[in-house]
């Protein structure tokens, strides 16, 4: 009398291989495409987090929020947003009331209301003005230029960088005070 021969439940070395280098072929393919995918989203959220401040100044401004304040004896009358045009600084920008539109948060006549800190490898930078002013008078955007004038803004872009990518996201502000996204 023959015994019945065990039945194997298994799986084969050869199946495991192939279905490990399945896996790591897959893997392979998506890292990268994740990697682009965060990146895209940080810029994102940097982009749409600066709009919205610049947005909660203009209504601070059209609204006169904080026009009652005197800053160094002298009525505010700007809310300003600076950041850095250095390379490696570039990574915060604050913003504050202001009666001079200097545009220095360590000024005696500015009141820094908040710095905010971009994401991580996320740097701003712009097409002209380092300083934007608006005014509590009629809420136009201004920016404070090279020599020291204060002067209504030429069409404006802000940039946002990752430090690992070439592309970035924009945010326009036109003459009127448009403000929105590029990209």
């Amino acid at each position: 009398m023959k015994l019945p021969r065990p039945i194997n439940k298994g799986f084969t070395l050869v199946e495991l291989m192939i279905v490990v280098s399945i896996l790591a072929i897959v893997s392979g393919i998506m890292i990268p495409s994740f990697s682009s995918y965060t990146r895209n989203q940080t810029l994102k959220q940097a982009q749409e987090n600066l709009k919205s401040d610049l947005r909660s100044l203009q209504n601070r401004a059209l609204t006169g929020t904080g026009s009652d304040m005197l800053l160094n004896g002298l009525p505010a009358k700007y809310w300003a947003v600076s950041y850095s045009s250095t390379p490696g600084y570039n990574t915060t920008y604050s913003f504050y009331l202001t009666s001079t539109g200097v545009c220095s948060t360590t000024d005696p006549a500015s009141s820094i209301q908040q710095t905010v800190t971009l994401p991580a490898n996320v740097t701003i930078s712009s097409s002209s003005a380092h300083c934007l002013l608006f005014s509590m008078e009629d809420g136009s955007v201004l920016e404070k230029n090279i020599a020291g004038v204060i002067a209504p803004i030429t069409d404006t872009t802000i940039k946002l960088f990752h430090t690992s990518s070439t592309t970035s996201k924009d945010i326009l502000i036109n003459r009127a005070g448009m403000i929105k996204n590029a990209n």
